[in-house]
């Protein structure tokens, strides 16, 4: 078997990276990489779409810029209404849903996409400042595959993105 010098690094426990334009090897433990290396580790080759259902703009620009940086392609929806018309029209690989918005809640939002057969399989990570014991249950319940609080860790949504879209790839 043959590996590229970059991929018998990786194998080793270290990461291969560019510095300057100098090739530099570095050693680091996997939950130090560097967001970088962390993509083309963990994100699929060819871009995934992510539809972001958000109504606040600051929270939708930082997960924009995470997922866009980390080889994901966005997009925007702001409430329950527009997301379930988007998921529709536009079919993600993955969709993120604020619980708390005007018009058409996420939770209602939710429950109208898991029960949409062309779009159902879609995986859907709640994103909210819903922390409460019981919400993480009624979130899951309500059709959410994942639930994350805020304030979040951008890496952790990363990887939890990684992980639900590969899931995706296997329904």
């Amino acid at each position: 078997m043959h590996f590229r010098r970059s991929n018998l690094l990786l194998l080793l426990g270290g990461c291969f990276g560019y510095e300057q334009n100098r090739l530099a090897a570095t050693y680091r433990h996997k939950n130090s990489l560097p967001v970088n290396v962390r993509r083309s580790i963990l994100t699929p080759m060819n871009k995934k779409r992510i539809l972001v259902v958000e109504d606040n703009m600051d929270t939708y620009e930082l997960v924009r810029f995470i997922l866009e940086k980390n080889g994901y392609e966005t997009f925007l929806a702001v409430n329950g209404r527009d997301g379930v018309n988007a998921a529709r029209k536009q079919t993600p690989d993955l969709i993120i849903m604020d619980l708390s918005m005007p018009e058409m809640d996420g939770w209602t939002a939710t429950g109208i996409i898991k029960k949409d057969e062309q779009i159902s399989k879609i995986p859907l990570i709640a994103v909210t400042a819903h922390a409460l014991p019981g919400d993480r249950k009624r979130a899951l319940d309500a059709g959410c595959d994942e639930y994350v609080t805020k304030p979040m860790d951008l890496m952790d949504l990363v990887e939890t993105v990684n992980l639900w879209v590969s899931k995706g790839n296997l329904m």
